[in-house]
């Protein structure tokens, strides 16, 4: 049998659902306390910089494409564009939704 796993006409036993703790989800470990983040204040500069970039890979791209080179490599940063870009919408999206939580 797998673990976790319960016999036929057994009653399967689940863990003990966590409660947040009090303090605005702060908790304790080893006395010291531990903040949760939610990831949103580090996310969204770091996606800036991720359509930066792609911007800039676009842009040489393109330049490699006046030069001559194929347009494959155009079609390849315009996509790499698109995904950080809407990596960024997504990050500031889930940055606003925090904050009207926070507010709220």
């Amino acid at each position: 049998m797998r673990p976790g796993a319960c016999r036929p006409g057994s009653t399967p036993v689940r863990p003990p659902r966590r409660a947040l703790a009090p303090g605005g989800g702060r908790t304790v470990r080893d006395d010291v306390p531990v903040t949760r983040l939610t990831g949103t204040s580090v996310s969204t500069p770091i996606s800036a910089f991720g359509v930066l970039g792609a911007l800039l890979i676009l842009a040489m791209a393109v330049d490699d494409h006046r030069a001559g080179a194929s347009p494959l490599g155009v079609v390849a940063a315009t996509a790499l564009f698109l995904v950080a870009f809407l990596a960024l919408v997504r990050d500031v999206r889930a940055g606003r939704r925090a904050a009207v939580r926070e507010t709220g």
